[in-house]
């Protein structure tokens, strides 16, 4: 029957999907730890230079060090933000669906 196939086709597809996600984080973990073909670690290269807090704009000190992670913030937020932006507002309104619970 057709739901029959339905659900069938379903599963194997997200079972495909589950097993594309663990591969590349496999595949991932083992290229950053050199298996890769140049057989070089990529892991961790540059904790000691420049180290985790690099200068902002060639502004020395501490306040460097701020802007530039204030700068990683600021682009990583603009780059979340457009999934959580459509129910922020009022859930009923953005999402039909709700409407009718």
């Amino acid at each position: 029957s057709a739901p029959g196939v339905y659900g069938e086709a379903e599963f194997i597809f997200a079972s495909i999907k589950v097993f594309t996600i663990v591969g590349l984080i496999i595949l991932g973990i083992v290229i950053d730890l050199g298996g890769g073909p140049t057989h070089d670690r990529i892991g961790f290269r540059y904790w000691k230079h420049p180290g985790p807090f690099a200068q902002y704009a060639l502004i020395e000190g501490a306040k460097g060090r701020f802007l530039a992670w204030w700068s990683v913030m600021t682009g990583a937020a603009f780059s979340f933000i457009g999934t959580e932006v459509v129910a922020v507002r009022n859930p009923a309104e953005a999402l039909p669906l709700w409407r009718n619970r």
